[in-house]
């Protein structure tokens, strides 16, 4: 008995077939993918949460403050990660604290749950420095004008002041207010104050890691995270919406 082979028509249907369940199957893994990688991401924020809660209870409720655009740590200023290190596992001594951040991960402070499995970004601000730990989140920021009166574009939780930064006992509407978003830069890494925080004018023009998703994950004072779009936290509690330089009664005022 004599076998059947395919002919060369049947074969490129074959292979037509395959090219078109792949690409509607495909778009579905990706997103499937996606979605996983949101959630790890989802874990590590509600992981920060409870050293931000810990941070605290020792502090007088106040939130960490941060620097910004610092190479190297001085004597009362450091990222607000590094505030949390006795919360999070690492125990950074005040003394490597201090220290440039390029150093930590030499120094045995490694810590995954700074970081989001979709931030893919190269730190090429860093490049050819492989001690460096990318950091993927960012804390809300507040900005004083005259007679420290808030600002309208900056209200959130941290400050590049230690007395000026946000006390959780004075928020009127946690479930309604960030604290901490995701952010993919190339200079974002840990223990270092450069882009540790973001107004919402800032944030509007970012790069985030889910963007091609859509939407990223918010961590609200309650300790609830959401997952997103940035435009929905323009909502105002009154209803109608801000904008990214108008603020006041959107999701980024703490002091609502």
């Amino acid at each position: 008995m004599s076998r059947k082979r395919f002919t060369l028509v049947e074969l490129l249907v074959v292979i037509a077939i395959i090219a078109i369940l792949s690409s509607l199957l495909l778009p579905g893994l990706k997103i499937a993918r996606e979605k996983s990688r949101m959630a790890v991401c989802k874990s590590n924020i509600k992981q920060i949460n409870y050293a931000l809660v810990m941070y605290q209870d020792d502090n007088n409720a106040k939130y960490p403050y941060s620097i910004d655009h610092n190479n190297n740590a001085t004597l009362g200023q450091r990222s607000w990660d590094d505030l949390l290190s006795s919360y999070d596992g690492r125990n950074i001594s005040d003394g490597n604290a201090l220290k440039n951040a390029v150093l930590l991960k030499s120094l045995g402070y490694n810590s995954d749950v700074y970081s989001c499995p979709s931030d893919t970004l190269q730190r090429t601000h860093w490049i050819g420095n492989n001690k460096i730990m990318p950091a993927s989140y960012v804390l809300t920021v507040r900005y004083f004008g005259a007679a420290w009166s808030l600002t309208d574009w900056a209200r959130g939780v941290t400050s590049k002041n230690p007395e000026r930064t946000q006390k959780s006992t004075n928020l009127s509407s946690p479930s309604t207010t960030l604290t901490l978003v995701e952010l993919s830069h190339e200079k974002r890494i840990v223990g270092h104050g450069q882009h540790s925080f973001r107004t919402a004018g800032d944030y509007a023009n970012s790069q985030t890691p889910h963007e091609d998703y859509g939407k990223d994950n918010y961590l609200m004072a309650d300790g609830s995270v959401r997952t997103m779009n940035f435009w929905a936290t323009l909502a105002m509690d009154s209803g109608g919406s801000g904008t990214p330089g108008q603020v006041q009664e959107t999701m980024w005022d703490s002091a609502k």
